[in-house]
């Protein structure tokens, strides 16, 4: 019979529910592409913004990573020196010389006559006359830390002085007529210029000019 029949049509028909969704994928495909979307989406957001939160130091300057050592910041460069001041000068003094030696402290707040040559830095000694025709200058005890400069050259730094020193020492400088000019260094390690300013051969005074520099700090 024709009801028969398609009784049995009905039953022999595949189901299609259970496992299987309306388009004919499985059930477990579909949650496996809900996990795995977000998941790629938090990758890709991490890629485009970097790999990470920035550091403090980079957030506070613009994400520039920081360069060299705060610590040395605002100090000098290694091999730069700072130029020492002007301690005092130029400083006219006049000296007044004899065979037993007229002394001079350059230390001081401004050149100052001693009595003896201990501690003294400059040292004026004629000869038996007494005049400055036979007067030389030294820095006791008969160091070599005076450096003749050539006559009338420009007046020197305190750099130059030293390169002068280091050059040309010497323990003694003479023939000291108007314009004779040297650098030396005080028993202290200061760095000092003096100039000859008058020494008229026939008398006892020598009138000189001195500057004289800080230690460098």
């Amino acid at each position: 019979m024709t009801i028969g029949s398609d009784r049995d049509q009905v039953r022999t028909t595949p189901q299609t529910g259970g496992n299987r969704a309306g388009s004919g994928q499985p059930r477990w495909a579909w949650w496996v592409v809900g996990i795995v979307i977000p998941i790629i989406g938090i990758l890709v957001t991490l890629l485009a913004n970097g790999t990470g939160d920035p550091s403090p130091e980079a957030r506070e300057d613009g994400g520039k990573p920081p360069t060299g050592n705060s610590d040395s910041e605002g100090l000098p460069a290694p091999d730069s020196q700072q130029t020492p001041k002007i301690m005092y000068g130029p400083e006219v003094i006049a000296v007044k010389v004899s065979a037993y030696g007229s002394n001079l402290e350059l230390d001081s707040s401004k050149p100052m006559p001693l009595a003896s040559g201990k501690g003294s830095d400059l040292t004026a000694t004629s000869a038996g006359d007494g005049t400055n025709a036979s007067t030389r200058f030294f820095a006791p005890p008969a160091e070599d830390r005076l450096a003749p400069l050539p006559q009338g050259s420009p007046k020197p730094t305190a750099a130059a002085c030293g390169e002068a020193i280091r050059r040309n020492a010497s323990y003694e400088i003479d023939n000291l007529i108007s314009g004779r000019q040297f650098c030396m260094y005080t028993d202290e390690g200061r760095t000092a210029y003096v100039r000859v300013i008058s020494a008229p051969a026939a008398s006892n005074v020598i009138k000189i000019e001195v500057t004289v520099w800080n230690l460098a700090s």
